[in-house]
């Protein structure tokens, strides 16, 4: 073991070109000089995270417009074409309230039990 660390003691294994240091300087200003300088932020690469949030707070406020059952015209009542088919006599409005009433009790009847 004492050979290997006498063999390797005696010469360096490596070794720098003649006046690489000289010019190592000069060499590294030169390709600095050429690199490509930052750009100035623009106003869109600026606003990019803002753009993004804006983007997911419009799909949000859609999708509950959607779930929520909101419709995103409102029908107009006093329009003639609506009424023009539609005339219940007080009758017919009554038996159709009555038969809620009676579905709403036997509902709630059932969910008691």
């Amino acid at each position: 073991m004492s050979e290997t660390s006498e063999k390797y003691q005696q010469k360096n294994p490596f070794s720098v070109p003649e006046g690489y240091f000289d010019s190592l300087e000069d060499r590294i200003i030169r390709q600095v000089s050429q690199m490509e300088k930052p750009r100035r932020a623009g106003m869109v690469r600026f606003l990019r995270p803002f753009m993004g949030w804006a983007a997911l707070l419009v799909i949000v406020v859609l999708a509950a417009r959607w779930a929520t059952g909101v419709p995103s015209q409102e029908m107009n009542i006093t329009d003639p074409q609506l009424d023009a088919d539609f005339n219940p006599t007080t009758e017919e409005i009554l038996e159709y309230l009555t038969q809620e009433v009676n579905l709403a009790v036997l509902s709630n009847e059932i969910l008691e039990e």
